[in-house]
């Protein structure tokens, strides 16, 4: 049997949280164990422990450097000074599990999994999801640039595999790596994610009734591009309604700009993961929304799979690797950041049930085609590949 290190030292991602880097962690977790192999997971924050997982504690970072006046410094001083800690913490979970392989989600001024597991010649998986750096120095704050950068392209090269979720962030990390990496889409679980009828109750009590209900779920942030969205709903007129299923620190500017465009706005707050298909059945179609912004066509969003896991049909930006949901009719596109376009394509679906029933079945088909069971099947052959040839070398 395989036994697998899970490590997740990311302060922003409680594992058993509804945000979509947790549901990542917790399907990742689910699929490997319903591969075979015994998981210990070692989080830094543990908001529901995952039942397919032995989770390890995880010394908490502490409260130094209160002198420093600068939040953001403060913080990232915290995070630096943390290594021996987690250095220690990781070593101890190695001698303990005796793993087979780790397998760790990079996070920002983290190596210590990396090199706790090339010490130990226990094969590493690495999962990059993002070019974090970049994203916390352009969306949030970053003091400590240059050593983040360092510990980024450290991470990135001492890994034995590195798995990401796109394309265009695989051609990231391999100018970085200098070796290839395993290209591994975002999945779904088609059990959680299937087609059902509305809830009528729960429609009308939300306002949705006699309304095409235009769906968006997923964190409320910039880089998702509601402000389009909403424009685009706007042109539907009093016809159209907005659904948006998630939380995030953007809520309140999108909620004005619905209001200033008298757009007819429905917003779920967070809800636990297993929920969000029964809000998805009410959306007569969903978006998978992105900025024009090409330096970010990086983002494989677990939401277009899910939606077409329910049978709803899928409307995403024509950027990275969503293009290829279109390409094969999975999916309708529109140009990114283009409100005039995407409400154009949302008109046409109104106007079309045929259409939507078309795509609603053609996206449940190719949904249940790629697992998380599939990506974990991947990332085991993988590392049996990779043992393999290190065996014979």
């Amino acid at each position: 049997m395989n036994r697998a290190l899970y490590v997740c030292l990311d302060r922003g991602v409680p594992v058993g949280g509804t945000k979509g880097a947790s549901i990542h962690v917790g399907e990742m977790i689910r699929a490997l164990a319903a591969e075979g192999c015994d998981v210990t997971l070692l989080a830094r924050r543990v908001e529901a422990s995952p039942q397919d997982a032995t989770a390890l504690p995880v010394t908490a970072v502490d409260g130094s450097f209160r002198f420093v006046p600068n939040r953001t410094l403060r913080r990232d001083l915290r995070e630096v000074a943390a290594r021996p800690r987690f250095r220690a913490t990781v070593n101890a979970a190695i001698a303990g599990a005796a793993p087979s392989f780790v397998y760790e989600r990079y996070a920002l001024f983290r190596t210590e999994a990396t090199t706790a597991a090339r010490r130990a010649g226990i094969p590493v998986v690495l999962e990059v999801n993002a070019p974090l750096v970049e994203e916390e120095r352009r969306f949030r704050s970053l003091a400590l640039r240059r050593l983040a950068e360092r510990a980024e392209r450290r991470a990135w090269s001492a890994a034995d595999i590195v798995v990401v979720p796109s394309t265009p962030l695989g051609r990231r990390v391999e100018a970085v790596r200098g070796r290839p990496v395993l290209v591994a889409p975002n999945a779904v679980d088609p059990a959680v994610f299937s087609p059902a009828d509305p809830d009528r109750e729960l429609r009308t009590s939300l306002g949705l009734d006699g309304r095409f209900v235009v769906g968006f779920a997923g964190s409320l942030k910039a880089w998702h591009d509601l402000g389009t969205v909403v424009e685009a709903v706007a042109a539907l007129g009093a016809d159209g309604a907005l659904l948006l299923v998630g939380e995030g620190p953007d809520r309140a500017a999108v909620s004005a700009r619905c209001e200033r465009s008298g757009v007819r706005a429905a917003f779920t707050g967070a809800v636990p993961h297993d929920a969000v298909a029964r809000y998805l059945a009410l959306a007569d179609a969903c978006v998978a929304s992105l900025t024009a912004d090409p330096s970010l066509d990086y983002f494989s969003p677990l939401k277009a799979l899910e939606y077409m896991a329910c049978g709803r049909p899928a409307v995403v930006a024509l950027a990275g690797d969503l293009r290829a949901l279109v390409e094969r009719q999975v999916a309708v596109g529109y140009r990114a950041g283009d409100a005039a376009d995407l409400a154009g394509v949302l008109r046409r679906l109104a106007e079309d049930p045929r259409e939507r029933e078309r795509l609603g079945a053609a996206g449940r088909a190719h949904a249940v085609g790629w697992t998380w069971r599939d990506v974990a099947r991947q990332v085991l052959q993988t590392v049996a590949s990779a043992r393999s040839a290190s065996a014979t070398a």
